[in-house]
């Protein structure tokens, strides 16, 4: 999915018709999840719901399902996720490739896993 994902986000960075962000939920310590992050853990802190098993119910689990929450509602009202409660996110472009890593450390990262994405760019060309 990740993979899908970036090259969904080159596409519409090729267009030029609007900016592109890009995000990774990555498993907080605090929740303590049996299969990491998967497919569809994000969407109650989304909405900025910190009492689910994927925030662990405490205090770094509330902050990070308000920084989720608030870029999500950030990104709905102005097209741009940044907001006051999380580090800086630049837009997405083929040369950074910037991604906001949500974790117990929110954070952006240039290009996370570039020897992957490389990878798959080898075989799915081969």
């Amino acid at each position: 999915m990740r993979r899908n994902a970036a090259t969904q986000a080159e596409r519409k960075f090729a267009l030029g018709a609007a900016p592109v962000y890009m995000y990774r939920w990555d498993c907080p310590p605090m929740a303590k999840a049996q299969w990491g992050a998967n497919y569809g853990t994000d969407l109650s802190p989304a909405f900025a719901n910190p009492t689910t098993r994927m925030t662990g119910n405490s205090p770094g689990g509330t902050r990070l399902a308000r920084q989720i929450g608030s870029a999500f509602a950030a990104f709905a009202k102005t097209g741009n996720p940044a907001n006051p409660t999380m580090p800086a996110w630049n837009a997405y472009n083929s040369s950074q490739r910037a991604v906001m890593v949500f974790d117990s450390n929110t954070r952006q990262v240039n290009d996370p896993q570039r020897e992957i994405r490389l990878m798959w760019d080898r075989i799915l060309t081969a």
